[in-house]
């Protein structure tokens, strides 16, 4: 497939400054759990026998109303997330949009890691309840020390919304538990959530267009994990640019006021469970601040700080483009420094360790907030500098820190 052979030539030509046959050689690698971001994880319909979200497949074979994309309360085994998403194939054994490819392959060809045998991905149902993903990750941890040995310690990477589960989890477990993460990669942590979730609520999620398969904000709107992402501070301004005193974004009512949707079921308890997610991850911890850790985050585009009140029969807007084209005047007020997702302030007000804007100046082995310029929150897991920070960084670990290994 071109797209895969692409992506290997690719991470030799990221990683060659770095001599990966020589990294390869000098210790054992630590195992390593990713845990994929929303989207990241394959949906099987066990009833149809068929992937609902794989491959190209699931866009053009099926009429939106048949997509089985939301949960069913009353059957929820009928639709498996079990098999990683690692590439969306489009034209079969030739093209492929990348997920995770980039970055299995540069730990491959960096580091010698090899799926299946030291390096791990957790399939997970990326619609349901994020604080169920920290009992799975445990699960996994503990089968992997059974494996490698019961004092292994074991790398974690978390892409994009997996980490504030991890987050959650990490607060919540037990010591003995969370002493066995050697150190915690998040790439693009959305720790006080974004408005795109409140975006999707609104008009679902069309990977091509909408004459194609996609998720129906109907869908959307039966998945907790959206309304865990909701952006905690939650800021809403009126048509001339003011905010709106008392907003709260986990208040059905205030939905209903400011235009946001409030015709999905069970709307006041979806939010509710939200407030008590964000509230669980907020700040800082000390026992999750034991874990040794560095974030990757994106500094090349606007994201959305506050949305714009709807006036009358008209929606909130909650995008840049909805604003820009509803009252370009106030956008300014309306967005700040960050990736498509939500604002750098997010990030860089609690940070794990120091802002790292250049890798001249990474503390390589020790807690770091890597601010780089990828295209976008999607490109920052393949983003080729990123990359090669993950993969210097781990073999100095590897190097240095004996506590990693049995």
């Amino acid at each position: 497939m071109l797209s895969k052979t692409y992506s290997r030539l690719r991470s030799h030509l990221v990683l060659k400054s770095l001599r990966p046959g020589r990294l390869r050689q000098e210790r054992r690698n630590p195992p390593v759990l990713y845990v994929p971001g929303i989207f990241g994880t394959k949906l099987y319909d066990r009833q149809r026998q068929v992937y609902l979200w794989s491959d190209y497949r699931g866009l053009l074979f099926r009429q939106p109303g048949e997509a089985g994309f939301e949960l069913d309360p009353t059957d929820p085994q009928r639709v498996l997330a079990n098999e990683t998403l690692h590439e969306f194939r489009i034209v079969p054994g030739i093209y492929s949009s990348i997920v995770t490819r980039d970055v299995v392959n540069a730990l491959e060809v960096g580091l010698g890691y090899r799926l299946g045998c030291d390096l791990f991905f957790l399939a997970y149902d990326w619609r349901s309840d994020y604080r169920r993903l920290g009992g799975l990750i445990e699960l996994e941890i503990r089968r992997l020390q059974s494996r490698f040995g019961e004092h292994q310690k074991i790398v974690l990477i978390g892409q994009s919304v997996a980490n504030p589960a991890i987050r959650y989890w990490l607060r919540t477990c037990t010591p003995e538990i969370r002493e066995s993460i050697g150190k915690w990669y998040a790439f693009g942590p959305p720790w006080r959530g974004t408005w795109n979730s409140v975006y999707m609520l609104q008009n679902g999620y069309w990977p091509a267009t909408r004459k194609y398969h996609g998720f129906s904000a109907e869908a959307v709107g039966t998945c907790p994990s959206v309304y865990q992402l909701l952006p905690a501070e939650g800021r809403m301004i009126d048509r001339r640019g003011e905010r709106i005193d008392g907003f709260d974004i986990f208040d059905a009512g205030h939905w209903r006021d400011a235009g946001l949707p409030c015709q999905q079921a069970n709307l006041a308890g979806q939010l509710a469970q939200a407030r008590d997610f964000a509230a669980a991850i907020a700040g800082t911890h000390p026992a999750e601040a034991a874990v040794p850790q560095t974030w990757f985050v994106n500094a090349a585009n606007q994201a959305v700080s506050a949305a714009l009140e709807g006036e009358g029969n008209a929606p909130a807007a909650t995008s840049l483009e909805t604003i820009r084209k509803r009252a370009p005047e106030i956008l300014e007020r309306c967005q700040e420094i960050g990736d498509d997702h939500f604002p750098l302030r997010h990030i860089t007000e609690a940070p794990c360790g120091p802002l790292v804007t250049s890798l001249d100046a990474m503390p390589w082995g020790d807690n770091a907030v890597v601010v780089s310029r990828a295209h976008d929150h999607r490109a920052l897991i393949n983003h080729g500098p990123n990359l090669y920070a993950l993969v210097k960084d781990m073999a100095m670990l590897r190097c240095t820190a004996d506590h990693l290994h049995v």
